[in-house]
């Protein structure tokens, strides 16, 4: 595993991303399996919940650009937005805290790209 976050705004859910080329979706109430997955190419280096939408998350994939995903009403995740213009490892992301706005920055040409998520079809 290389990054794991706890949904602020809803108890018990929590995000992970590892070398696999996975994301997934726990209930920290049991660690058995997960609840979803969703196959993030390049393997999932950081994940960062929105900071107002609570089904909503950024993905930092490494060798595979960077997405944004979201929990369906029936508690998949699901691919939403893709961001693929860093020529280089997909480091560092972020939500601006009031927008759909995300901040990304790759690791070997020290770039940094703000760039539109706006939310998919549900």
């Amino acid at each position: 595993m290389t990054t794991i976050q706890a949904n602020p705004h809803r108890e018990h859910q929590v995000l992970t991303g590892s070398y696999d080329e996975h994301a997934r979706l726990w209930d920290a109430r049991s660690w058995a399996r997960p609840v979803a997955e969703l196959r993030a190419p390049g393997g999932v280096w950081r994940c960062k919940w929105h900071a107002r939408d609570a089904g909503r998350a950024v993905l930092g994939c490494m060798h595979g650009g960077f997405c944004t995903v979201r929990v369906t009403d029936g508690g998949a995740l699901a691919l939403d937005a893709r961001h693929d213009a860093h020529q280089s490892l997909a480091y560092g992301v972020d939500w601006h805290w009031a927008s759909d706005a995300v901040a990304s920055c790759s690791f070997y040409d020290c770039r940094v790209h703000v760039w539109s998520a706006e939310a998919g079809p549900a």
